[in-house]
């Protein structure tokens, strides 16, 4: 049986806070087994010099507020309305719905007489509606216009119109509505405005036949 042998190593120079290390040599020259402290645990000998730091990133550039200026108007941009537009009026046949008189082609023949920010009021001549426009944009065929506010007058109640011998028409500026035999055209009265006051004639007159 080989002998075992243990050999001291000698304390590192370097001190007492040098590693201690071990070796053993059992039989085998090769089989040499070393202990040390793991490298995280490894500590700075005295005098040595201390670690460098480490270069941190550099901090963000301060960049300074850019003031906000206060939002004015320029000069010349404020006038009286009478220098910027102008108002017209525009008398609209009985009958017509506010949806038609905002199609660019209905005011094709008064183009030469309307110019951009100009105000139309828009008034049906039955008394149903009216409604402010703001004229966009006047081309050579088209005039473009805006509803500001529309206005329905009076709407009469549609089960009130409803009669097999009579019928209540617009008869015109003069005559204004008025309430006609269905079948024979007969004038039974008219002169009334708005078209609420020749549905509450007839409603009554439908009354009277029936008692």
């Amino acid at each position: 049986m080989q002998e075992t042998k243990t050999a001291a190593v000698p304390e590192d120079p370097g001190g007492p806070g040098s590693e201690g290390i071990e070796t053993a040599v059992k039989g085998d020259p090769e089989g040499v087994e070393t202990h040390a402290e793991p490298p995280h645990a490894a500590t700075v000998k005295p005098g040595s010099p201390p670690p460098e730091p480490q270069p941190q990133p550099p901090a963000p550039a301060q960049v300074a507020p850019v003031p906000v200026q206060a939002a004015r108007l320029h000069f010349g941009r404020l006038k009286e309305a009478e220098h910027a537009r102008r108002t017209l009026f525009a008398d609209i046949p009985a009958g017509t719905e506010i949806a038609t008189i905002l199609e660019p082609g209905y005011w094709a023949h008064h183009t030469a007489s309307i110019r951009p920010m100009d105000l139309i009021e828009a008034f049906c001549e039955d008394g149903s509606w009216e409604a402010l426009l703001r004229v966009m944009f006047v081309g050579r065929v088209e005039v473009r216009v805006s509803p500001i506010h529309v206005v329905q007058h009076e709407q009469a109640d549609v089960a009130d119109l409803t009669s097999d011998l009579y019928v209540v028409k617009w008869r015109g500026p003069g005559a204004k509505w008025g309430v006609l035999n269905r079948d024979t055209g007969e004038v039974i009265k008219d002169r009334f405005y708005p078209k609420s006051q020749a549905v509450a004639y007839l409603r009554d007159h439908l009354r009277k036949m029936k008692t």
